[in-house]
């Protein structure tokens, strides 16, 4: 017969992250079985019966989690990837927020405003590891019954065969008009430039900025669109309902059927709270948060992610991690530079999640060069960094009260100036440069830090990945002229 040998729980964990090989691992796949009763377990609604097959599907080990707990559950997982040096880029949880809750934070924000605190709500291991970045792009299937994230990974599987046929057209829905609600004109300008990005890329879409949500045209636009990006108030995305009949499944809220799987941004104040809804109802994922947001901040937050996709070829995981960094570093230097108000985009790095897996590719690896050339940086020396602006800008985005002028892959952060002595004059919408770039395998082990300034005259902010893979730069530019170089160089510097 066939020599058998007897492993413990453990020894067979650490045989298949062998067999999975651990320099290959990208993937971690983390749930709680809903009940311990065996017989139980029959009931449609454990998730434990499907995730296996998710395992399976792409090489990742799976972590089982025994606690309600966040915090609890979360040095569990950061327990097995040290314990198995594993280097994961994403993290799938599995499970509603009944079943592995999230972690509450204190958000001292309101305070400031109204007098009293905030809880905010972050997702597991969606936080910056100490000084360093946010290491993993998380995302989370928080499905009830088990039939629901089985036909959601066969339309999954469809849409990769829909993908490598076509290019994802596009929807942006940004600021719409009603009497009840304010204007949001600057979170509009940055829409717009986001925009620009799409079709810099050659992509196919339509626009619909301060129309009435009553438009039916711009409802069918969105049924047709494969990216779906919504921006304004969620209670004028007319897309989710309420019928008042509070003792159905999702509370008395309908959707309409998305035939096209489309992936889902809505860039507004709590926006997932009928994220299982829409799940069920045929997208791929959503990325929305999950308290109050303000909106240019979020608008910035989202041209960050997106442009991760386009330029940066990664996934809808790794873009979410890539966009909440870019928000990090804008609180860094915000901080740096003796601003007031960075909590605000401190609230948007942990307050966007992502619904669905974070292995799921929006763009594939087919999509056109860029038509306008971009920003673009690079090591040119052991500690220093080149930043190369490209020949022209975007054209000029003009909006009431507002313009914008990008380079191809500049970000905003809706910091904005006046024309001295013109009190009166349009405000300008700041522009700044971020990457994330591989760090050389033989300054792994350095840091990356750029010399600390007087206040008002910090520039340059770095992220190291705890993982020591990359480190994000951002680059807040005095002036910015086309076919220029800007060199940054870290302390301690030896070239």
């Amino acid at each position: 017969g066939f020599p058998a040998e007897s492993l413990s729980t453990d020894q067979m964990r650490q045989h298949v992250i062998r067999k999975m090989g651990v320099n290959r691992i990208r993937n971690i796949i983390t749930t709680r079985p809903a009940v311990t009763n065996l017989r139980s377990r029959l009931l449609n609604s454990d998730m434990i019966h499907f995730v296996p097959y998710i395992s399976l599907l792409r090489s990742a080990p799976l972590v089982l989690l025994n606690s309600k707990d966040g915090l609890q559950n979360e040095k569990r997982i950061a327990t097995f990837i040290r314990k198995h040096h594993i280097r994961p880029k994403t993290i799938t949880v599995v499970g509603d927020y009944k079943l592995l809750h999230p972690i509450d934070i204190e958000d001292d924000l309101d305070e400031q405003v109204f007098g009293h605190k905030h809880i905010l709500q972050r997702e597991l291991m969606s936080r910056p590891e100490g000084d360093h970045a946010f290491p993993y792009g998380v995302g989370r299937l928080p499905f009830s019954m088990l039939p629901c994230i089985s036909m959601y990974y066969a339309r999954l599987a469809e849409l990769r065969d829909i993908r490598r046929s076509r290019a994802p057209n596009f929807t942006m829905i940004a600021n719409l008009n009603s009497d009840k609600r304010a204007r949001l004109m600057l979170a509009e300008s940055i829409s717009r430039t986001t925009v620009q990005e799409l079709r810099n890329f050659q992509l196919k879409g339509s626009e619909h900025y301060g129309k009435s949500p009553s438009d039916s045209r711009i409802w069918n636009d969105a049924l047709n669109a494969d990216l779906l990006i919504y921006e304004g108030h969620i209670e004028q995305f007319s897309l989710i309902q309420n019928t008042g009949k509070s003792k159905d499944p999702y509370q008395g809220y309908q959707a309409p059927l998305f035939s096209r799987f489309p992936f889902v941004v809505l860039q507004a104040c709590h926006s997932l709270k009928n994220a299982e809804l829409l799940l069920n109802k045929g997208i791929s994922g959503l990325v929305g948060s999950c308290s109050k947001i303000h909106s240019a901040s979020g608008s910035a937050f989202i041209k960050a992610y997106i442009d991760a996709m386009l330029y940066g070829k990664v996934n809808t995981g790794e873009a979410l991690r890539d966009a909440k960094n870019y928000a990090l570093s804008l609180v860094r230097l915000k901080c740096a530079r003796g601003h007031l108000e960075h909590d605000k985009t401190m609230r948007v790095a942990l307050s966007f999640r992502l619904v669905g897996d974070p292995e799921v590719v929006l763009f594939r690896q087919s999509l056109p060069n860029p038509v306008r050339k971009r920003l673009t940086a690079s090591f040119t020396g052991r500690r220093t960094v080149e930043i190369a602006t490209p020949p022209a800008y975007y054209p000029l985005v003009e909006t009431e009260g507002y313009q914008v002028e990008l380079f191809p892959g500049a970000e905003a952060a809706g910091i904005v100036s006046r024309l001295r002595n013109d009190p009166s004059s349009v405000r300008i919408i700041h522009g700044f440069y971020y990457f994330r770039l591989n760090i050389p395998p033989d300054r792994a082990s350095k840091k990356f830090v750029f010399a600390s300034c007087a206040k008002n005259a910090a520039r340059n902010i770095s992220l190291k990945d705890p993982f020591n893979r990359w480190v994000y730069v951002l680059h807040y530019p005095r002036t910015e002229e086309p076919n220029s170089k800007i060199k940054l160089t870290f302390e301690g510097s030896s070239n």
